[in-house]
């Protein structure tokens, strides 16, 4: 659903030069194009100032952003939510359509399960900053700037976890549908592993990255911290950057899309995986070396002995 939010901000970018270029070429009546403009307006309504912080913040970038703000805002994504915005869509491709344009067919579309088995319910205890947005699940309040920080890197730890996972679901697909969730999993792992890079290591003048937070509190992992950021292949970074900046969490218009989906398409799987998961190894043991960073370990722990959260249906917040 991440890679949703990001594809209906492509669309939105994409559709006036459409409009434009099919009332030039006389394809569209100045009625039509009037028709187009309005549904164009309601699918932008429905998106800007919402559901475009969800793109910003935790899909094509992992930012800093205001907790009540982040769990109200991540809580809200629902089927009625996807279904309005998708229906907007679709009552533009309609007129797109029916003017000419042509859209792939995807015929094959069913739920990308895995073995069946259904896991027993337990309670866990979190410590990414989506915590408390989750069932069954007690979370921890961040006190310090530096566990702010250690709390987003989490959740984009869990967000890489789900990626690959969704790959290995759809890993050699023998359907169009298939083939389709199977590169956004890879979009994914592209644009989570750059906002992995950036709050480890790449400061701004609004958000300092972790790597500053532990030196400025003297946290026992800097120095493995600052070890890993000069170890960094920054000419292979450069190239996942490249691809994450021109087709991943937008698509540049400067390229034809043939050329971004192949350099996308070339790119080495097995060897994002490896660069991705020495960068997880390393910053885990990171974590160890001082007791104020090792609680980060305890994620998604298991808490033995508990047999129920209290609940509030006012907030969806577990406590």
């Amino acid at each position: 659903m991440r890679m949703f939010f990001i594809q209906v901000d492509n669309l939105l970018k994409y559709l006036g030069e459409l409009k434009n270029e099919l009332f030039k070429d006389g394809k569209i009546t100045l009625e039509e194009r009037r028709e187009l403009e309005s549904k164009i307006r309601v699918l932008s309504t429905d998106y800007d100032n919402s559901f475009d912080i969800i793109r910003d913040k935790l899909a094509a970038h992992n930012q800093d952003i205001e907790f009540e703000k982040l769990i109200d805002w991540w809580s809200s994504i629902d089927h009625s939510v996807i279904e309005l915005i998708y229906s907007d869509a679709k009552e533009i491709q309609s007129i797109l359509e029916s003017a000419g344009v042509t859209f792939m067919p995807v015929p094959d579309y069913s739920p990308i399960t895995g073995n069946g088995a259904q896991p027993q319910e337990e309670f866990k205890i979190s410590t990414d900053r989506l915590a408390f947005a989750k069932r069954n699940t007690s979370g921890m309040l961040a006190c310090h700037p530096s566990q702010e920080k250690a709390q987003t890197i989490t959740s984009i730890l869990e967000f890489l976890d789900a990626d690959f996972r969704l790959t290995y679901l759809s890993d050699n697909p023998d359907t169009i549908y298939k083939r389709l969730v199977f590169d956004v999993g890879w979009m994914l792992v592209i644009l989570d592993t750059c906002s992995l890079l950036d709050n480890l290591f790449v400061s701004s003048p609004n958000e300092k990255c972790l790597l500053d937070h532990w030196l400025e509190n003297d946290f026992g992992g800097y120095h493995s911290l600052a070890q890993m950021n000069s170890n960094r292949n920054l000419e292979y970074e450069k190239c996942i950057r490249e691809i994450r900046n021109q087709f991943a969490a937008h698509i540049d218009k400067k390229s034809s899309f043939e050329e971004l989906y192949s350099r996308f398409e070339n790119l080495n799987l097995n060897d994002l995986y490896s660069y991705v998961t020495n960068i997880v190894n390393l910053f885990n043991n990171a974590c160890r070396q001082d007791v104020r960073s090792s609680t980060i370990l305890i994620n998604n722990t298991t808490l033995k002995g508990v047999i129920g959260l209290a609940y509030d249906n006012s907030n969806d917040f577990f406590c």
